[in-house]
């Protein structure tokens, strides 16, 4: 996967070129790639380094994809551990574990957002469906489905509210 970040400010440009990058996203600082083969998330600074090779990293983590921040800075990454089981663990600002499984399920679950009023949504590839849960994660709010998804493995809100799948 090749990612490109530019910052029309600053000119600045981020080209990474990683074996196994499944899932990017950005804080206000810095980008953030999940590494599917290494089992790692790695942080990237905003003049374009490697700050830190496994930001997010452990046992919770297991071919990581999809990644999303909250409204407080935490991390949340989607990880497929081989035989069924979905989870999205939850890492504090400093790559700290907080939970190891904020929402578990037998879904493929790929991309990851939140929405402005805090909801959590995953695409569930598999089943061509975005999923929404309450802020906390433990409440299915709805499932939402359209024959225009066809494996889906990306989601985003603009400014607006609207959400884009990919």
């Amino acid at each position: 996967m090749i990612v490109k970040k530019s910052r029309p400010l600053h000119r600045l440009a981020i080209i990474l070129a990683l074996a196994g990058a499944t899932g990017v996203t950005a804080s206000a600082q810095n980008l953030y790639v999940a590494n599917f083969g290494n089992n790692t998330v790695s942080e990237f600074g905003s003049a374009g380094g490697l700050t830190n090779a496994a930001f997010a990293s452990g046992a919770s983590l297991s071919n990581p994809s999809g990644l999303a921040f909250d409204r407080v800075g935490n991390l949340y990454v989607a990880s497929h551990n081989g035989i069924g089981q979905q989870t999205v663990s939850e890492f504090d600002a400093a790559g700290n574990l907080i939970t190891g499984s904020f929402v578990s399920s037998s879904s493929t679950l790929e991309g990851l957002a939140f929405d402005t009023n805090g909801h959590f949504y995953a695409v569930n590839s598999s089943a061509n469906q975005v999923l929404e849960f309450d802020a906390t994660g433990t409440s299915l709010i709805q499932t939402i489905s359209s024959t225009n998804f066809d494996s889906p493995i990306g989601i985003a809100f603009d400014t607006g509210g609207n959400f884009y799948v990919a």
